[in-house]
């Protein structure tokens, strides 16, 4: 039930936002971290508002940012993850972020509040090349109608240890010999593997069919032909 499954946001005394996913009937709690995108990021109040749509509860931060040498303090709040019936051009995963959507455009102003930081940009579903904020804007090289842009953060995940079981019973405890990986994606483009988070390849997703000019599609399925 619905019900059984719930999540809550916490700010630690050290600034970082970290989460509550519990199941009751299950019995199941488990805590999880949220990076916070930007140099300095500190996050003082937290508090879970309903969404207008009444589909979820929004989650929104207070958060404490040095800004070109100064103190400011933002009102930010967590978007939920794309959804099945959006389109690539409207994920947005960044920090402190805006969106632009209109005639086709190199420069997108009215970036002051990220002052002299460095910013990602998705434009039309692509990722493009890491801009500095100067002068409340930023410029590309290339022409688009949609751009999210915001700070970076990282997502992270290290799995369990493996045991996939054997003849005499649990792999528990014992050697093993990974020849082959598979990762299990859900609408999802970009990121890296590996055994350490120090030691990453990256996945590949643009094929020959791709236009240079495009954005590889959102992926859903195995990746099997990892390096």
């Amino acid at each position: 039930h619905a019900s059984d499954i719930a999540s809550v946001g916490v700010r630690r005394a050290d600034g970082a936002l970290i989460g509550l996913t519990y199941n009751r009937e299950r019995g199941v709690v488990g805590w999880h971290r949220h990076p916070i995108g930007g140099t300095n990021a500190f996050v003082e109040a937290v508090q879970s508002i309903p969404a207008p749509d009444s589909d979820a509860d929004d989650l929104w931060l207070v958060v404490r940012r040095t800004i070109s040498g100064e103190t400011k303090r933002y009102i930010e709040y967590l978007r939920a993850p794309l959804k099945e019936t959006e389109a690539q051009e409207d994920a947005f995963y960044v920090d402190s972020g805006l969106t632009y959507s209109g005639p086709p455009v190199e420069t997108i102003s009215g970036l002051g509040h990220l002052e002299g930081q460095t910013v990602q940009t998705l434009a039309d579903g692509a990722a493009l090349p890491p801009k500095v904020v100067i002068g409340g804007g930023i410029s590309h090289d290339r022409e688009f109608t949609k751009a999210h842009v915001g700070l970076k953060y990282s997502a992270r995940l290290q799995t369990m240890r493996i045991d996939a079981g054997a003849a005499d019973g649990t792999a528990q405890g014992k050697l093993k010999n990974i020849n082959k990986v598979a990762i299990r994606l859900l609408r999802s483009l970009g990121g890296h593997y590996g055994k350490s988070f120090s030691s990453l390849t990256e996945i590949l997703f643009r094929s020959d069919s791709v236009p240079m000019d495009q954005a590889p599609p959102l992926f859903t399925g195995d990746k099997t032909d990892l390096q």
